[in-house]
């Protein structure tokens, strides 16, 4: 992932660049059944987790209202470097 964002690249600063965009994106669709909360920021040592539960709380989100066709479509300019498989830091907060 860091050699698709390039430098500095963190875990947090990926997961909170996606869930802000994400957050953006749902609200600007204007969906009349009410966003369950998702907080701006996180801190602790749960954080990366939490990050990911609220970016999964809105597809959950999203699934239910049926809107996920309404999401923008994301795109890049440097295809060859998305990673073909997820990076080794999931297994360790999904315990794979």
């Amino acid at each position: 992932m860091c050699q698709f964002f390039g430098p500095p690249c963190t875990v947090d600063i990926i997961s909170e660049a996606l869930k802000v965009r994400l957050l953006n994106d749902i609200k600007g669709m204007n969906l009349s059944s009410e966003l369950p909360h998702i907080p701006f920021r996180r801190v602790g040592e749960g954080r990366l987790t939490g990050k990911v539960y609220d970016i999964l709380s809105m597809f959950t989100y999203l699934d239910e209202a049926k809107a996920m066709d309404n999401l923008p479509t994301y795109v890049t300019t440097k295809p060859d470097n998305i990673p073909s498989r997820p990076p080794s830091w999931i297994f360790k907060i999904w315990k794979f």
